[in-house]
């Protein structure tokens, strides 16, 4: 979605019962950053207290917002923001939130605030800068993590830092052009006049880690709860630091890769067996050598389709289906096998998303002519049962 052939700059702040932090943040980001960015919309995460604050201070032909943008020479039609652009965090039977203080509170916020900035980054059109300084410090917490979940190249997060003399006064805003006089707390407690001349705005930049595209299947295209994610990402991240563990149980059968089960048909479960069989015992090398990017173990598809090769299939085969009574009634020629490994690869990705690239049956290189094939997974990482 694109506003007048330009990207779409999206404001996203987290609040509480300083709206300040919405005008402070606007005025380093059109009047001290350079090049400037002026938001064409903006959202505000906060609770039922917070948006009658918004109410009352920014939003209206005399609010606060209003008073910035006519100061600064913005058009204040121009950015999308009313009472439309508040979302107010509710409970499990949808009120309201007064605020946030019991851990149930922050378990919804943190679903919310995750669902939120996770639909708004769909958009590839737009960019998100995201205001973590506002409202209760897991709010801040909360709108990381959504960015490091759903975050893009381009999506920034950052922490608005005014100075503690005028922080949180309830007439500073922003630093206005013709300077005024602020009554203010000094060190020793006493209130002592001061100039917003010496108001000092910044803005933190807060550098996170994007973990969008290693995640991007990991996570449903629903509704996710933010400790169904963490989880799912945790996982995520050690299968793909830590190889699993791949336990193919013929007893059983059964193929489990970490704690997935993956659900194969007993011929293509037999043909994966196979393949983890070669890895055990086609290794030329020594004990203790990494399997990492070698392929010394893979197998000619000749030796496959040899007697020899079909027959270790149909033996694995016939302790998979045996039991119950079903024979071996299928053939294995090259179309078949191909089709096997294509249908097992595919059940693995769908499975364990960009994880399964270690397990899958793939052939050494890309040449058109390469018939090898086997798994690159470490044979340490392999265990058969039956």
């Amino acid at each position: 979605m694109v506003q007048n052939g330009m990207e779409r700059k999206v404001l996203i702040a987290v609040l509480g019962l300083t709206p300040q932090i919405i005008t402070e943040t606007l005025y380093y980001l059109t009047q001290v950053r350079r090049p400037p960015v002026v938001p064409d919309e903006i959202y505000v995460l906060t609770t039922s207290k917070g948006r009658e604050r918004i109410s009352e201070d920014l939003l209206g032909e005399d609010g606060q917002f209003t008073r910035f943008c006519r100061e600064y020479g913005i058009d204040p039609g121009s950015v999308r923001f009313g009472e439309e652009s508040v979302i107010v965090l509710r409970d499990d039977e949808g009120r309201p939130l007064e605020d946030i203080r019991t851990a149930r509170d922050n378990e919804l916020a943190a679903d919310q605030i995750v669902s939120f900035v996770r639909k708004m980054a769909e958009d590839p059109e737009c960019t998100l800068y995201c205001s973590a300084a506002g409202g209760r410090k897991t709010m801040g917490i909360y709108l990381a993590y959504a960015l490091t979940f759903f975050g893009r190249p381009q999506d920034v997060l950052f922490h608005v830092l005014v100075d503690e003399r005028f922080e949180s006064h309830p007439e500073f805003f922003y630093k206005p052009k013709e300077p005024r006089i602020l009554m203010v707390k000094a060190p020793d407690g006493s209130t002592v006049p001061l100039s917003t001349e010496e108001a000092r705005i910044e803005l933190a930049e807060v550098p996170f880690v994007r973990l969008r595209e290693k995640l991007k299947r990991t996570f449903g295209p629903g509704p996710v709860r933010y400790s169904e994610m963490v989880s799912s990402a945790q996982r995520g991240l050690d299968l793909a630091t830590v190889p699993p563990e791949v336990e193919a149980d013929l007893v059983r059968g059964r193929l489990r890769v970490g704690d997935e089960e993956i659900k194969l048909p007993p011929v293509q479960l037999a043909v994966y067996v196979h393949y983890l069989r070669n890895k055990l015992e086609r290794c030329p090398h020594p004990e203790g050598h990494d399997c990492r990017g070698c392929t010394d173990c893979y197998e000619p598809l000749e030796e496959t389709l040899s007697q020899e090769g079909i027959g270790r299939i149909r033996a694995d085969y016939i302790k998979l289906c045996g039991a119950r009574g079903v024979e071996w009634g299928g053939k294995l020629d090259e179309a078949n096998i191909r089709s096997y490994m294509s249908k097992i690869n595919g059940a693995l990705r769908r499975a364990l998303g960009d994880l399964a690239e270690g397990l899958v049956i793939t052939r050494p290189s890309r040449r058109w002519d390469e018939r090898n094939y086997g798994v690159r997974l470490d044979r340490s990482r392999i265990r058969l049962v039956g």
